[in-house]
């Protein structure tokens, strides 16, 4: 039916084949059967009811729209001046002059069903659900619809990153059941910012060097794998261009830190016995390690610099804000030791 009109009608005003207008007749006669099948159904289906109900919109005239401005679009210009622009690109007046015509001969029904059909051609079918949505459902739907849209606006929520997350954790000194709660309680007031434990889990890890050795009166890491692992975290926190890859900018890294160590006394002592232990001498062994004594050596990052290779200028990547500060204290080694 739709290629017998379209046919019919391109060869009365010479526009068979073109596809624009081809669409504008589709559209057109798949919104009138829309709401021809609308107003069946509202009539339960009976003639009489159909024809008394629906008596004035049966008298008007079926007309096909943009039919005279296909005719002049195609028509060739023989005028001067500026080109004409396209309707996407014209100002929201000039939209509103072009579509006048259409508005006054097609009812909001069937200009409502051509654009959710156009939107499900095009692909754009949340849009098509959105148009339904507001449209076919009661008044009130599209109120509730804006509304919430403006209120998911307002309410948007900055979620924790999970190294965040793990920060959060350590200042708090948080447990993990406390975290668990925190989080959902966080998500029944519709707030879902908090990782799962699973990625803080995952994150913590990212924290540690490669290549800790533990043993039962020490613990201990190479002071280069320390140094790769610190160096690399802080250039991870560098607030730097996603699109660019600034490892390739600078020709030289330079990383100045300082160390130091601090031992404490006086903790309680066990009577377990250290079985790694490189000498056998027992009353050595005692005397020389227990569980009263701890020392620990770590070092403190104070400034990462790099010498960009355009300008072979040297600037300053970061610093630490509190160098006499624990908080970047990194653990290099730490034993039971006198």
């Amino acid at each position: 039916m739709i290629a017998y009109i379209t046919h019919r009608l391109g060869e009365k005003s010479n526009l068979e084949g073109n596809e624009e207008f081809d669409k504008c007749i589709q559209n057109k006669v798949e919104g009138f059967s829309s709401t021809l099948k609308k107003k069946w159904l509202d009539s339960n289906r009976c003639l009489t009811k159909f024809l008394k109900k629906n008596d004035n919109w049966l008298d008007l005239e079926f007309k096909i729209p943009l039919l005279k401005k296909c005719e002049e679009l195609y028509e060739p210009s023989t005028s001067s001046g500026r080109p004409r622009k396209s309707f996407l690109e014209s100002s929201d007046r000039s939209k509103r002059r072009q579509i006048k015509n259409l508005r006054e001969i097609t009812s909001s029904d069937e200009l409502i069903c051509a654009a959710k059909s156009t939107l499900y051609v095009e692909g754009k079918r949340a849009a098509a659900d959105l148009v339904s949505q507001a449209t076919e459902y009661s008044p009130q739907r599209a109120i509730k619809i804006r509304k919430l849209y403006k209120n998911e606006a307002k309410n948007k929520y900055t979620s924790y990153t999970d190294d965040e997350a793990v920060a959060f954790i350590i200042d708090t000194h948080m447990t993990k059941n406390a975290y668990h709660k925190t989080r959902l309680g966080a998500k029944k007031h519709g707030a879902d910012i908090y990782p799962s434990y699973d990625r803080v889990r995952l994150a913590k890890y990212r924290c540690y060097p490669e290549s800790i050795i533990i043993s039962e009166i020490s613990a201990s890491v190479p002071l280069q794998n320390l140094l790769d692992h610190t160096i690399k975290r802080l250039w991870e926190t560098l607030d730097f261009d996603d699109t660019i890859d600034y490892a390739e900018e600078y020709s030289e890294l330079k990383f100045i830190c300082k160390w130091g160590c601090d031992g404490s006394s006086g903790h309680s002592e066990y009577h377990q016995s250290f079985h790694d232990i490189e000498t056998d001498d027992t009353e050595c062994r005692q005397n020389a390690i227990t569980d009263s004594s701890i020392v620990l050596f770590c070092i403190v990052p104070l400034r990462l610099t790099g010498v960009i290779k355009v300008s072979n200028t040297r600037v300053i990547l970061w610093e630490n804000p509190t160098p006499s500060s624990t908080r970047y204290c990194r653990p290099l080694k730490i034993l039971h030791a006198k």
